[in-house]
């Protein structure tokens, strides 16, 4: 238990440098040129990192009524899609004459990288909150799919210009946008395309860091080492 808590603390930590490295970068660029063109990341980080705080909060206390479940549920599903959503920033990414190419490049990828790694995180605390409700066949299949409407979510936000709290506002349009698209794939080509692009993409990224927790790659590096050795 206090292994796990000094290993939280320095988790938080490296999330804290983390963070704190991309807003110094932006406010030093915001300092130096006097713009503000890339403030929205500020803004898109801080939604990447609300279904964090929720799933965190949902991991510390799991014994709570199954109606409060599904009522932090569904707001951490409609929030979950900004967090990887940052990775499409770059589509902004533009010369500038008063900071060099690499460093408004180096900016998005810091934002886009703590976006992954929020990411990353609040799923690993969906998958901690179901395990023990579920089997696994069906923990399984139903991370895979809260991927792809995490992939949804980015096209969707990234092309169809709906945020999280239209969800509130505009329910119908949202959903009724979603079936257009999806059974009118000729006026929306690039639908199926980014959509399968992103969720390969988080759906290899989460496996893979998932496999190397589960499995412990540097003591299986440690356990090769040994064995040419002998």
């Amino acid at each position: 238990m206090i292994q796990n808590k000094i290993q939280l603390r320095q988790l938080n930590l490296y999330l804290l440098i983390s963070v704190s490295f991309s807003m110094s970068m932006l406010l030093f660029r915001m300092l130096f040129t006097g713009s503000l063109y890339y403030v929205f990341l500020s803004w898109n980080l801080f939604l990447a990192f609300i279904p964090l705080w929720i799933s965190s909060r949902l991991v510390k206390k799991q014994n709570r009524r199954w109606y409060h479940l599904v009522l932090a549920g569904s707001l951490w599903l409609l929030f979950l899609p900004n967090a990887p959503y940052i990775i499409t920033d770059f589509i902004h990414l533009e010369d500038s004459r008063f900071v060099p190419h690499w460093f408004d490049l180096m900016l998005i990828l810091t934002f886009a990288w703590n976006g992954l790694l929020f990411w990353l995180i609040t799923m690993f605390h969906f998958n901690t909150v179901i395990e023990n409700r579920i089997n696994p066949k069906l923990k399984f299949l139903l991370t895979q799919f809260i991927i792809l409407l995490s992939a949804v979510g980015v096209y969707l936000g990234r092309y169809g210009r709906f945020n999280s709290w239209d969800a509130f506002f505009e329910p119908i349009g949202i959903i009724g946008k979603v079936v257009y698209m999806i059974f009118h794939p000729v006026h929306f080509p690039g639908f199926y395309g980014m959509v399968l692009a992103v969720y390969v993409f988080l759906a290899l990224l989460f496996g893979f860091i998932d496999k190397v927790r589960q499995t412990g790659i540097p003591e299986l590096l440690t356990q090769n080492q040994r064995h040419e050795l002998k």
